[in-house]
């Protein structure tokens, strides 16, 4: 009696295999969510109604959901056999979803993210989605064909890094797509008129408040004693 043997692991299979924590490329996947998580929480309420927001929020979703599959988190009560069927399920389902993603959605996320990034105000925003997205390809092994070796290969960590610096301050507290002013210059007659105005000003302010100084109503009126006879002298003094 023959038995059949299973089907060997496919490539994909065996690349999830190798995400398990703490292995550096799932380290930059957790890493990668985390950013999406805080760039999702900064710019929900201004971009939610954009056409490429819904792209990012499922590119967000999914990453979250994956890194979950690759590598779940059993209670330490359960037996090792139970735990183990929960990972072989886990990883089952990560392929699943890498497959669903690279033939479906990852081209629809490069086409959105690709054309925010022509976007005068809000470019760097695509450019760092771009950058994402080739690192979670790169990470979870997709070989997609609108993502060529010259289109994947961008400093991902740089790029994510210097934007996390603009959004925590370090480039003077300014927040994404925030209009901080023009500078505008002014000409010797505009300075000149400037200053002649200020110094009118001072000149009224100060004459306005040496006439307060001076006013009588800012004085107490003295009462003037009324003229007596010797009695009423008298009997003052003892009041």
């Amino acid at each position: 009696m023959s038995t059949s043997k299973p089907p060997p692991p496919s490539p994909l299979h065996t690349h999830l295999q190798t995400l398990k924590n703490p292995s550096p490329t799932f380290a930059t996947l957790i890493n990668l969510s985390h950013i999406l998580t805080l760039l999702h929480h900064r710019s929900h309420n201004q971009h939610r109604r954009s056409s490429w927001y819904k792209h990012f929020s499922l590119f967000r979703r999914h990453l979250s959901t994956l890194l979950r599959e690759i590598n779940p988190s059993p209670p330490t009560e359960w037996l090792p056999s139970r735990k183990r069927k929960l990972a072989e399920e886990g990883l089952r389902k990560a392929e699943l979803r890498v497959v669903f993603l690279r033939d479906i959605l990852v081209g629809e996320w490069w086409v959105a993210f690709t054309g925010l990034c022509g976007d005068r105000q809000f470019g760097v925003l695509g450019v760092v989605l771009v950058a994402a997205l080739g690192g979670f390809c790169r990470g979870v092994g997709i070989e997609w064909d609108g993502l060529g070796e010259g289109d994947v290969d961008v400093d991902v960590e740089g790029v994510l890094e210097g934007y996390v610096k603009e959004m925590d301050g370090d480039k003077g507290d300014k927040g994404l797509g925030d209009d901080v002013g023009v500078l505008v210059e002014r000409g010797e007659d505009e300075v000149e008129d400037v200053r002649k105005v200020d110094e009118q000003d001072k000149q009224q302010a100060v004459s306005t408040k040496r006439k307060a100084e001076t006013s009588p109503k800012g004085k107490k009126k003295i009462k003037k004693r009324k003229k007596g006879d010797a009695i009423d002298d008298l009997f003052a003094g003892l009041l």
